[in-house]
């Protein structure tokens, strides 16, 4: 198994793609509303709708909160994963870099979205387990995983959500609703 050379992490098969996003995820203000927002993410600039959108049902009866929760268990296999090879033996440094990740969220969270911690570290976490478990995103944790990149919180979609065979989720062709305080740099 690979080690990554500046950490000494080794989270099994996949370090090196889990620990160049990090390294990304660590150079990104979280939630700081930076640049712009784009396609195909749709500004929210009010937390209050925000958190609404986030509990809108659909017609199908599916809600953001929870596909996120549904979404973070296919990534790490309900926990099952820990307790397999090649990971069992990664288990420390996995350990450790979901360490190094709630630190980071915990000091770069702004204030005012504090309250938003579980989500954001929920979802950040679900999306390097799908690096660390699968080699790779799904669509879902791709688009997750972008809209924090660009500096917004996903909140949602309009539009198809996927369900595949494993378990995954996709929202391709989907409108992803991102909270986004700076409307001014968004589009609408």
């Amino acid at each position: 198994m690979e080690r990554d050379q500046l950490t000494g992490i080794q989270v099994g098969p996949h370090t090196a793609p889990v620990m160049e996003a990090f390294r990304h995820l660590l150079v990104t203000k979280l939630c700081q509303f930076q640049g712009k927002l784009s396609s195909p993410y749709q500004c929210v600039d009010k937390l209050s709708q925000a958190l609404s959108i986030a509990r809108h049902v659909h017609d199908d009866g599916s809600d953001w909160l929870t596909v996120r929760e549904h979404a973070g268990a296919y990534a790490n296999g309900g926990g099952a994963f820990l307790e397999e090879h090649p990971w069992k033996t990664a288990e420390d440094s996995i350990r450790k870099l979901y360490s190094l990740l709630d630190s980071y969220v915990n000091d770069h969270i702004p204030p005012q979205l504090r309250h938003l911690y579980d989500d954001v570290y929920g979802d950040l976490r679900s999306c390097l387990d799908c690096l660390i478990f699968h080699g790779s995103m799904n669509g879902f944790h791709a688009a997750l995983w972008e809209a924090y990149l660009q500096g917004g919180w996903p909140c949602g979609w309009s539009g198809e959500l996927i369900e595949h065979d494993d378990g995954s989720y996709d929202l391709s062709g989907s409108l992803i609703y991102v909270y986004w305080e700076n409307k001014g740099d968004a589009p609408n």
